[in-house]
C-alpha cells in the first residue's frame, strides 16, 4: 500500500529500512532477504509492530534470528533497549554486523541462548543455513544450548519488558510457561507468531497456547 510511512529504500546500490520516525536502518547485503520478508511480504505485521513499539521502552525479542526486529525497535529512539535471544551462532554473528553498522550495539544486547520453560540446557538442531529449531532429545542431529526463562531474565536484569516478540518455530508454549510471573505481574504487549505446522508435529493444539495467554 502507498503511504505506509515505512519501507525499504535504495541508496547508491545499498538498501536501508526507512522508519516512521525518519530514521533509517542500513542493511548488510547478506540479510536483505530478511528485511524484504519483514518490511514487504509481511508489511501488515511490521505496521502493527511499529505502532506498538513506538510507545515501548524495553523489548524482549525471542527468536531474534538475524536481528531485524531488534534493530528496528532500537532505531525508533535512543532511549529504547532490546534484548535479542538467538541460539544460532551464525545468526548472532550477522546480527552483530547489523547492529555495528547502525551504531545500535549499546541499545541491543545479543543473548545467545534458547528461551525455554526453565533455565539450564536444551537440545536443538541447526541447519546449514544457521536456522535453529528445538527438537526431541533423541534427534540424530542434536546439539545442546544454554536455556533461559524470561522470568529468570527479568530477575537477572532487575526490570521487565513492556513488549515481547516471540517467533520460535513451535516452541511457543515453553517460552510462555517460563514467563508466567512476567505475564501475570507486568502484562507486557505480546507479538506472538503461532507456527501451526510445528505445533502439529509436536502434537500440541494451538488452542492450548491461547488458553495459556487467557489465564
Amino acid at each position: 500500500p502507498a503511504n505506509l510511512g515505512f519501507g525499504l529504500v535504495e541508496e547508491n546500490g545499498s538498501f536501508a529500512a526507512q522508519l516512521p520516525n525518519g530514521s533509517k536502518v542500513r542493511i548488510p547485503p547478506q540479510i536483505l532477504s530478511e528485511f524484504r520478508s519483514n518490511f514487504e511480504n509481511d508489511w501488515d505485521e511490521m505496521q502493527s509492530f511499529l505502532e506498538i513499539a513506538k510507545d515501548a521502552q524495553v523489548l524482549f525479542d525471542v527468536g531474534a534470528d538475524k536481528g531485524v526486529m531488534a534493530a528496528t525497535f532500537a532505531a525508533l529512539g535512543s532511549s529504547k533497549k532490546a534484548f535479542a535471544y538467538e541460539p544460532s551462532p551464525s545468526g548472532c554473528a550477522l546480527m552483530g554486523e547489523l547492529l555495528s553498522l547502525n551504531g545500535l550495539d549499546k541499545q541491543v544486547e545479543i543473548v545467545p541462548k534458547v528461551v525455554a520453560e526453565r533455565s539450564g540446557k536444551v537440545s536443538f538442531s541447526q541447519e546449514e543455513s544457521g536456522y535453529v529449531q528445538v527438537v526431541p532429545v533423541d534427534s540424530a542431529n542434536e546439539l545442546e544450548a544454554t536455556s533461559i526463562s524470561l522470568d529468570d531474565e527479568c530477575e537477572r536484569l532487575g526490570f521487565a519488558p513492556d513488549l515481547v516478540k516471540i517467533d520460535v518455530e513451535g516452541y511457543e508454549g515453553e517460552v510462555l510457561r517460563g514467563a508466567e510471573k512476567l505475564l501475570a505481574e507486568q502484562e507486557p504487549v505480546i507479538c506472538l507468531e503461532l507456527h501451526l505446522a510445528y505445533l502439529e508435529k509436536r502434537s500440541i493444539e494451538p488452542q492450548e497456547i491461547l488458553r495459556m495467554l487467557q489465564q
